[in-house]
C-alpha cells in the first residue's frame, strides 16, 4: 500500500487495454501511447475494457533483490476481494434527434424518428420503470418512500409522478398479463394462493375492504413453469365466490 503525495503525479491512460499485460507491457504503453518515462515518479492509471478494474503502475525504485542485486521479475499476483456496493444514481439522458430542412422551401422539415418508448413521451426510462416496479412490489417500499430515496439520490419525483407512471406501466404490460393467464388456464391443475390486502380509495368499497393478491402457479411440465400473479378484488374467500376474475374461463379453457 502507498500513499500518494502532493508532488505525486497521476497520469490516466484513456483506452481500456489488455490485462493480460505484465509490468513490461504497462511500461511499453505509458512510453509510446503517453510518451511519458515509466521510471519518473508518478502513477500510470489503466481500465480494462468493462472499466470495473484498473491497474496501478509505479516505480518505487525497490525492483532489486537485496541478496545479489539482481531485478525482480513479475511471477504472480496477490489477490484480495472486498464486497463494494454502488448506490442508486440519478442521472438525464439526453436524446437527440437531428432536423432536416430544404434550403429553398420550408415544406420539406424532417425530424429523425423518435425510438420506441414503453410510455410514449414519458419521463423515465425503461431502467428507471423497473426499478420503480421492483422496489414497490418485490421490497415492499411505498411509493412515498421511493420518491424519498429518489431525493436523496438527487431526483425530485413526486409520489403521484411516480403512481401514474406504474399504472401506464401496467397498462403497458397488460397484453403480456393476457398471454400469460392464457397459457396458465390450458395447464390441467392451477395452483392458487390469496393474500388480504386493503387498497385505498377503490371505487365504491371502503378502504377497509378486504381484497385478495392472488398467486397462481400452473402444473410444472418438462422443468418450465410459468407464474402470474393478478389483482383479484373479493368481498369474500375465492372459494366462495368461485369463478371470480384470476378463474373466469378456467372450466371451458376460454377467456
Amino acid at each position: 500500500m502507498f500513499r500518494l503525495g502532493a508532488e505525486l503525479k497521476v497520469y490516466v491512460h484513456r483506452e481500456a487495454i489488455d490485462f493480460r499485460k505484465s509490468i513490461n507491457g504497462l511500461s511499453a504503453l505509458v512510453e509510446q501511447a503517453l510518451g511519458l518515462d515509466p521510471f519518473a515518479r508518478a502513477v500510470y492509471v489503466f481500465r480494462n475494457r468493462r472499466a470495473d478494474r484498473i491497474k496501478l503502475l509505479l516505480w518505487e525504485r525497490n525492483g532489486i533483490c537485496p541478496h545479489d542485486g539482481s531485478v525482480l521479475v513479475e511471477i504472480g499476483v496477490e489477490v484480495s476481494e472486498q464486497l463494494d456496493i454502488i448506490p442508486q444514481q440519478v442521472r438525464v439522458i439526453r436524446h437527440e434527434r437531428v432536423k432536416y430542412a430544404c434550403p429553398r422551401c420550408d415544406l420539406g422539415i424532417k425530424v429523425t424518428p423518435a425510438r420506441a418508448r414503453i410510455i410514449p413521451k414519458g419521463l423515465f426510462s425503461e431502467a428507471a420503470l423497473s426499478w420503480f416496479v421492483v422496489s414497490k412490489f418485490m421490497d415492499g417500499l411505498p411509493l412515498y418512500r421511493i420518491a424519498a430515496l429518489l431525493k436523496r439520490f438527487g431526483g425530485d419525483i413526486s409520489r403521484n409522478t411516480l403512481a401514474a407512471s406504474v399504472v401506464r406501466l401496467g397498462e403497458a404490460v397488460q397484453p403480456i398479463i393476457n398471454l400469460m393467464r392464457d397459457h396458465l388456464l390450458d395447464s390441467e391443475i392451477v395452483f392458487g394462493d390469496e393474500t388480504t390486502v386493503h387498497v385505498l380509495k377503490e371505487p365504491g368499497r371502503a378502504p377497509q375492504t378486504k381484497s385478495y393478491v392472488d398467486a397462481n402457479e400452473r402444473q410444472r411440465s418438462a422443468g418450465a413453469t410459468v407464474q402470474l400473479c393478478a389483482w383479484a378484488r373479493y368481498t369474500a374467500r375465492c372459494g366462495v365466490v368461485g369463478r371470480d376474475a384470476p378463474w373466469r374461463g378456467v372450466d371451458d379453457g376460454r377467456l
